[in-house]
């Protein structure tokens, strides 16, 4: 009976890992063309860095489209996450990469935890991590893969929290 459970149990796991390697598309799923974003900071390709893109006019349903840049700088854009690409438009790119340092544990007081204090810092431009501020947009075409955009200066500003 175990060895039979264990069977049953391998096949499950390899079906389930089967079934993720091509998830279906929703309902009105566009056309995506591929997509890779260079972010450089200071003339320099800047890793770990989150691009989101916006669509400037949105008409219909909005895709949620965005990736994070490798160690030479670049994004590969993904739809709904998992999806290669981006819809054909024209976006706002929203980039962003903070830093967080975490100070040292107050003393447990009378039984109770307090977490040690976190200070959040912006490493690019805060205006650039926001829909509402950024001043960066492409447009994504058939026959471009490839896009590149400077945020500036490298900077190491502390995040107003809300």
């Amino acid at each position: 009976m175990r060895s039979f459970l264990i069977v049953v149990l391998a096949v499950l796991v390899v079906g389930g890992l089967g079934c993720t390697q091509s998830l279906p598309k929703p309902p009105g799923f566009p056309p995506l063309v591929p997509c890779r974003i260079l972010v450089i900071q200071d003339d320099s390709p800047l890793p770990d860095a989150d691009v989101i893109l916006i669509p400037v006019n949105p008409t219909g349903t909005v895709w949620a489209v965005g990736g994070q840049t490798n160690a030479a700088g670049i994004a590969e854009m993904r739809t709904h996450g998992v999806h290669v690409g981006a819809p054909i438009d024209q976006y706002k790119v929203v980039v962003s990469k903070i830093d967080i340092v975490i100070g040292e544990a107050p003393p447990v007081v009378e039984g109770l935890y307090r977490p040690p204090p976190q200070t959040f810092y912006d490493l690019v431009n805060p205006a650039l991590g926001s829909p509402m501020t950024t001043t960066l947009q492409i447009e994504v075409v058939r026959g471009t893969t490839d896009y590149s955009i400077d945020v500036g200066a490298a900077v190491r500003a502390v995040r107003r929290q809300p």
